[in-house]
């Protein structure tokens, strides 16, 4: 070997140890040579691959993330990448990005799990929340109490066009609790509430939870269902019905139907009057036995 390297220990005949080590022996040249030739190829034929790819999609959807509360310190935890790297891609310094990378940041979605409690985010869905369970009843100073708050945050918290994370979280939890349930009154003075919650939002135009769906109550761009489309909404409930009788349990149901989630079927079958149906199908998981035989009536 003429290695004239004294103290790095490395393979020799690698395109690693002449790039990284800086090896000049004739095996590493002849192993870089040998990349450059096939990477020669490989661009007359447009078949060459840099495991590199166009930074421009990553760039957006950081954009988009930092639009849906995320900072570069949040998306560099979330996607295990270096802040630096975010920077030079933001800053527009990259103009490809390794592929790894690129995939790492684009498996970051927009969610509040992935966020810190004290980080802002759109308050769309939070005040959908707040409004459906006073519009059924709940008073406002309970549901305040329940969340944390006191009623003249509450009532600021309304008006806001962005939530801190821990905020919504709490108020998320309490709305899957209460919304297919009506307040009960133990006193006069109860009642009175109740009834007073349903009169302000009323007044205020404020929708019920049957007015939203789970996928869709998060999202600005989204209008209430009010009801229409009566002949889809009796489709859904003779498929829910004919699948749990042929053995399907709600996440297959809800996957068979392209639903995102069951808790979305069942808003829907309250809506159109078929709770019936939220008892008869099974709360369990799929089985194989169950998909046979789904797999055989359809």
């Amino acid at each position: 070997m003429d290695c004239a390297c004294k103290t790095v220990k490395h393979e020799h005949g690698t395109v690693q140890a002449y790039k990284i080590d800086g090896c000049k022996c004739r095996p590493c040249r002849n192993a870089i040579r040998a990349r450059e030739a096939e990477r020669n190829r490989q661009l007359a034929y447009g078949t060459w691959d840099s495991g590199r790819t166009d930074a421009a999609p990553v760039r957006e959807h950081m954009l988009m993330l930092m639009g849906n509360g995320f900072s570069d310190r949040s998306i560099a935890k979330a996607a295990t990448v270096a802040r630096s790297t975010l920077r030079k891609i933001i800053d527009g310094q990259n103009g490809r990005v390794l592929k790894a990378t690129a995939e790492k940041i684009l498996n970051v979605q927009p969610g509040i799990d992935a966020l810190g409690d004290d980080c802002q985010v759109d308050s769309t869905g939070t005040v959908r929340r707040l409004q459906a369970l006073v519009a059924v009843g709940w008073p406002q100073s309970r549901i305040a109490d329940q969340v944390g708050m006191g009623a003249g945050n509450f009532q600021t918290l309304l008006k806001s066009p962005t939530v801190r994370v821990r905020t919504a979280k709490k108020v998320s939890d309490l709305y899957d609790s209460l919304w297919d349930k009506t307040p009960v009154a133990t006193s006069s003075f109860e009642s009175a509430a109740i009834t007073r919650a349903r009169n302000a939002a009323a007044a205020r135009g404020w929708l019920p939870p049957m007015a939203w769906d789970d996928d869709a109550i998060d999202d600005p761009a989204v209008n209430p269902d009010l009801g229409g489309n009566e002949s889809a909404r009796a489709a859904l409930g003779e498929n829910v019905e004919f699948l749990s009788k042929s053995g399907a349990a709600r996440d297959e149901i809800a996957e068979r139907l392209g639903y995102s989630s069951w808790e979305t079927i069942e808003r829907q079958l309250h809506r159109i009057g078929r709770s019936d149906l939220v008892a008869l199908v099974k709360d369990d998981t799929r089985t194989n036995a169950h998909q046979g035989r789904i797999g055989r009536a359809a």
